[in-house]
């Protein structure tokens, strides 16, 4: 069974290495039994301050998290010396780190106005920042190649383009903005994913596709901790595709 602090980091890693507290409360409640227990946000929080010394709670042994932006904004991300340690996948925060040269002076300072640093930044603001943050992770993540057909377009030397794919869209489908639900596609194949072409199998994760034999039973290419819910490929198969 995972740890508290790994629960953290793997709600962290999943929305592309930098989350809000509300995000991380978010997968603590949708994957463990966590939030059944007492207290079990403030707890939460305790595990990240005694693990990063951005705090002055900072209890070690391990330096895990880092406060991304002014400290008590509620957003946090995990070290990448620390991923790169534990054999995790390697990330770069594009938010530019900062650390302050001096520590909160106790732990409510940094999470009793967590809402309220929420609001001054705007929560579409906000949102459309993580939204395009965590699409932008996972197409590095796949080196920004197709998970169908593995083309990669170049657009200039050092740019290259790809794709986000919604597995159950957003909006009225209700669809949620995480990595389980996330794929990397070129144009071409996200425009059959939308118009119900092609449809990832949700037992055998292997496509389904209705007119190309070479893609009908080859299996989705998935790399590290990437993983999609097996809910969101049936809602899509039954929506969409059947």
């Amino acid at each position: 069974m995972a740890t508290w602090v790994e629960d953290i980091v793997d709600a962290i890693m999943e929305v592309g290495g930098i989350a809000h507290l509300s995000e991380i409360y978010e997968y603590i409640k949708r994957n463990t039994d966590r939030a059944t227990k007492v207290a079990w946000q403030q707890n939460t929080r305790q595990r990240i301050y005694d693990n990063t010394t951005d705090a002055s709670q900072y209890k070690g042994p391990e330096d895990i998290f880092y406060v991304v932006g002014e400290l008590g904004s509620g957003v946090w991300g995990v070290r990448p010396e620390w991923l790169k340690a534990k054999g995790r996948v390697k990330h770069s925060p594009s938010r530019t780190r900062r650390r302050s040269k001096k520590p909160l002076a106790n732990i409510e300072d940094m999470y009793t106005n967590d809402d309220d640093a929420f609001e001054k930044i705007g929560k579409k603001t906000y949102q459309l920042s993580r939204n395009v943050t965590r699409a932008r992770r996972l197409k590095e993540l796949y080196d920004y190649s197709c998970q169908v057909c593995g083309q990669t377009i170049r657009l200039e030397k050092e740019k290259l383009y790809a794709e986000t794919h919604h597995v159950r869209p957003r909006n009225k489908h209700k669809g949620e903005d995480f990595w389980d639900n996330m794929i990397v596609l070129c144009p071409n194949h996200h425009v059959e994913f939308d118009n119900g072409v092609v449809c990832i199998d949700p037992k055998t994760l292997r496509f389904k596709h209705k007119f190309e034999r070479k893609i009908d039973g080859r299996k989705i290419r998935m790399i590290g901790e990437h993983r999609l819910k097996k809910e969101n490929l049936e809602y899509a198969k039954k929506v969409f595709y059947d």
